[in-house]
């Protein structure tokens, strides 16, 4: 607001307060008007929901009120709308005196930490299931083949990397929009990467596991895994450097390399190296493993290419993941 003081517009940033009250998800049932948890008052004339957040989990002094695990909801209109934490009130159309509501999203895990465990549960477990193979099959173990061990040995070199790979750049590339995800997350997601690798590791280090005869197959398999590895790799590293550490939700739009062909280059590129993998192992887990991977990243694309889209100035011929095609 402003005030004239002989003439001179002198500028005063009003405190905002707001009351914030249980979401209706959150009331007992049979409960009409939602409790109300508190009231903070912020120096801002224009807060964003991040600093609103923390306002009143320092009033709540913490628990369920953490700002990581609390959800702000406004009314517009007859909808409820999710507050982003980088938006500001008015970009919501509200002012000193309104009413927020708050949801509880239960027990939160951390990305880093999350992804983290996810992958290192595959690179350690692989290996282990081969190096326990003659605990496992005995004496069939220690008769097999000089060829169907030296593909056992290539298989697992290629697994560990690929995971390797996802460690350090979690660690080192990653930039992530949100500090942290559901708890339960944590244990869906190392059930999905840790049972197959549990099942793909079995299946290729069994003593009646058959390797590819082809050479020439096998070593193609080979050289399109670290093709699409070394993709997968730079189309992260232009991800990265749309965002900073200082600001992880900054959404810019990719370009170069695949980018100019599709939305998520790195998805396709993923799939590619778990599809050279399987030219040279050729086993139906192996295979199970890429589809079910393959469905799950074109529904993350799907998301993220209508995300893109709404962007005035984003190329309206890119496809969502596959390059010409999907």
């Amino acid at each position: 607001s402003t005030q004239s003081t002989w003439g001179v517009s002198v500028f005063h940033n009003m405190p905002t307060k707001l009351h914030i009250v249980q979401a209706a998800s959150e009331s007992r049932p049979g409960v009409q008007t939602p409790k109300q948890i508190c009231s903070v008052t912020l120096p801002s004339e224009n807060p964003t929901v991040l600093e609103i957040k923390k306002a009143v989990e320092k009033e709540q002094k913490g628990g369920i009120f953490t700002a990581e695990r609390m959800r702000l909801i406004c009314g517009r209109g007859d909808k409820k709308v999710p507050m982003a934490d980088n938006d500001t009130l008015d970009q919501y159309a509200l002012k000193s005196g309104a009413t927020l509501e708050w949801k509880d999203l239960g027990p939160q895990a951390g990305y880093q930490m999350v992804f983290f465990v996810e992958y290192f549960g595959p690179f350690l477990i692989y290996p282990l299931l081969y190096f326990a193979g003659g605990l496992l099959h005995g004496d069939r173990w220690n008769s097999r083949s000089e060829a169907q061990n030296c593909l056992q040995l290539t298989a697992m070199a290629l697994w560990c990397a690929h995971y390797l790979k996802r460690i350090l750049e979690t660690f080192f590339v990653h930039h992530f929009s949100k500090a942290t995800m559901p708890l339960f997350n944590l244990f869906k997601n190392c059930g999905y990467y840790w049972g197959f690798t549990l099942f793909i590791s079995y299946v290729l280090n069994h003593p009646d596991y058959t390797p590819v005869a082809n050479h020439t197959q096998v070593y193609a398999g080979i050289a399109l895994f670290v093709v699409a590895e070394l993709g997968n790799f730079y189309c992260h590293i232009i991800l990265m450097r749309l965002r900073s550490s200082k600001n992880p939700t900054a959404r810019g739009i990719p370009r170069g390399f695949l980018f100019e062909f599709c939305s998520c280059p790195n998805y396709f590129c993923e799939v590619l190296a778990w599809l050279g993998f399987n030219i040279a192992t050729q086993t139906i887990a192996g295979y199970v493993f890429m589809v079910a991977g393959a469905v799950q990243m074109f529904i993350w694309a799907k998301g993220k290419h209508v995300a893109y889209i709404k962007m005035p100035e984003y190329p309206r011929g890119r496809r969502v993941m596959f390059p010409f095609l999907l």
